[in-house]
């Protein structure tokens, strides 16, 4: 039993000291106050790691689609004379020389033979279901080449419409989100120079 200090022994002061044995309805909006504000930090720090890591997950993504198809561009040969361009939708397999990737503009991106990345196996026919990336997740992605002319001069190149033995390929692999909106991930920029033969 609980002996109480001398100057609890009246009824008043007895009330008011079993009255402090409880929390206020003051401190317990306060303490929920601080737990709500903590859990709001918590869950908001908690989105921003989940938003990190898929934009990331889509930029590794993006650099090896960007990187392939730059890869690609510069295992082809400069044209020799007059040049005409593929028309739309012919696979990339029939491109002969680095112009005709000029304007290149495929979403969902495709190999050399027009097949959806991801769906594809190296004999070229279709990918086994449970080897294919999720469903939709690549057909977000955007492949654009730009192909200039160019020129050097003492600081860099200048850009040119005549024919030179230089072109400046731009890979650019953008990704569309859910609104709709395209976000830039990686951009591939590639010197290119022709080089005759020597007897």
């Amino acid at each position: 039993m609980q002996t109480l200090p001398h100057h609890f022994r009246t009824a008043s002061a007895l009330r008011t000291w079993c009255a402090r044995d409880g929390l206020t309805l003051l401190e317990a909006v306060m303490a929920m106050t601080i737990l709500t504000l903590t859990g709001t930090a918590l869950l908001s720090a908690s989105m921003a790691a989940i938003q990190s890591g898929s934009l990331m997950n889509q930029t590794v993504v993006a650099e090896g689609i960007a990187d392939q198809l730059a890869d690609e561009i510069e295992a082809i040969g400069f044209p020799r004379g007059t040049n005409t361009l593929p028309s739309a939708g012919v696979p990339r397999v029939l491109y002969n020389h680095v112009d005709d990737f000029a304007g290149y503009n495929q979403m969902p991106p495709v190999d050399r033979l027009n097949k959806t990345l991801g769906t594809e196996d190296a004999s070229g026919s279709t990918r086994n279901a449970a080897l294919q990336p999720q469903s939709g997740f690549l057909g977000s992605f955007r492949q654009q080449v730009a192909v200039e002319k160019i020129s050097p001069n003492s600081t860099g190149f200048d850009v040119v419409s005549t024919d030179t033995d230089y072109r400046r390929v731009t890979v650019t692999v953008s990704y569309q989100d859910a609104s709709g909106t395209e976000v830039p991930l990686v951009k591939r920029i590639r010197i290119l120079t022709r080089v005759g033969f020597t007897p």
